[in-house]
């Protein structure tokens, strides 16, 4: 009975970290779409960064997809 309640917590929870990810890119990695949107600020490439901002809300629904599947599979 709780497991919907765990997944939903997973799938909040892998949202959160996404963005901390991307917020750990644009301060202070070398490499990552957040470097790359930081980079491409500095060198006035609007391209790059929306490139680098449609990457990273397609890979948030690809990860919340695929949570939602395997909450799919577990919970018939």
């Amino acid at each position: 009975a709780s497991l919907p309640n765990i997944f939903t917590g997973l799938r909040v929870g892998l949202g959160i970290g996404w963005m901390a990810l991307v917020a750990g890119e644009l301060v202070a990695a070398p490499t990552g779409l957040g470097y790359m949107i930081n980079n491409a600020r500095t060198l006035f490439r609007s391209d790059y960064i929306l490139l680098g901002m449609v990457l990273i809300g397609l890979l948030g629904l690809v990860l919340d997809f695929l949570m939602r599947q395997v909450a799919r599979l577990t919970m018939p």
